[in-house]
């Protein structure tokens, strides 16, 4: 595993040593309180230096500089979160800004493998057709660093087990609808009824468990939009980075 730099501007700004199977998080903080004795720090002979933003008089960004020169410069931004390699030279091997995808990351070995992975949050269907975001289905991204590429990329359908493993309650919930639907009186103009059937369904496409997914579907959406709303998801899908990768890159 590489030994890299994460850095998430401007909320987050941790350090992440991997060395051999070992992953540590030295800090998590705010941008100001990283930098709150200094206007730098360094790493692996690597200096990076809080300066003043060129967009935005009340924002800082960071500078990442080696024997004084400067290579690369990360703009506050919303919610970017960068993975930097230093080994055995510099990097950027994960923006989280190349997918759509928020809220954080959440490293651990998942697959008891003693590598690390990490969680993200997916947004391709926040606010989906008539969803507030309340309601909306954020299923969770599984990133896992691939020696071929050199990168951190997508990888749910090799961690099935694991993001399924408590989908039960979801489908119990789902289910507890159809007793009150019925296709040409029910109204879900709040969406709760097509959030739930979601939860399911999309943790399972997602996985690589098409079939389970489309087969819920087919049973527990009972609105007469069925026909419709299947075509609107898989539009929804077809545009997503990390539902295209995951069907270009199936588990072997």
């Amino acid at each position: 595993m590489p030994k890299i730099l994460r850095c998430s501007i401007p909320f987050l700004l941790s350090l992440i040593l991997c060395c051999n199977i070992s992953l540590f998080v030295i800090a998590q903080e705010s941008l100001n309180d990283v930098f709150v004795k200094g206007q730098s720090l360094s790493y692996q002979g690597y200096e990076i230096t809080k300066v003043q933003s060129e967009k935005d008089t009340e924002a800082w960004d960071a500078i990442l500089k080696k024997d004084g020169n400067i290579i690369a410069r990360f703009d506050q931004g919303f919610w970017t979160d960068w993975i930097m390699d230093f080994s055995p030279k510099f990097s950027i091997i994960y923006t989280s800004s190349d997918y759509p995808v928020g809220y954080g990351m959440i490293p651990d070995d998942y697959n008891k493998d003693g590598k690390y992975e990490f969680l993200q949050t997916l947004l391709t269907f926040d606010y989906f057709d008539r969803l507030p975001h309340y309601l909306s289905p954020l299923p969770a991204v599984v990133f896992q660093y691939d020696v071929s590429t050199g990168k951190y990329v997508p990888a749910n359908n090799r961690f099935a087990s694991v993001l399924l493993k408590d989908i039960g309650k979801d489908i119990s919930h789902a289910e507890s609808f159809l007793k009150n639907v019925n296709s040409s009186s029910y109204e879900d103009s709040t969406g709760e009824y097509l959030s739930a059937v979601m939860n399911v369904l999309l943790p399972y496409l997602y996985a690589g468990e098409e079939k389970k997914g489309w087969s819920f579907y087919d049973v527990h959406y009972q609105l007469n939009d069925k026909k419709e709303m299947r075509q609107k998801i898989q539009k929804q899908l077809d545009s997503c980075v990390v539902y295209q990768y995951l069907k270009a890159h199936p588990t072997k």
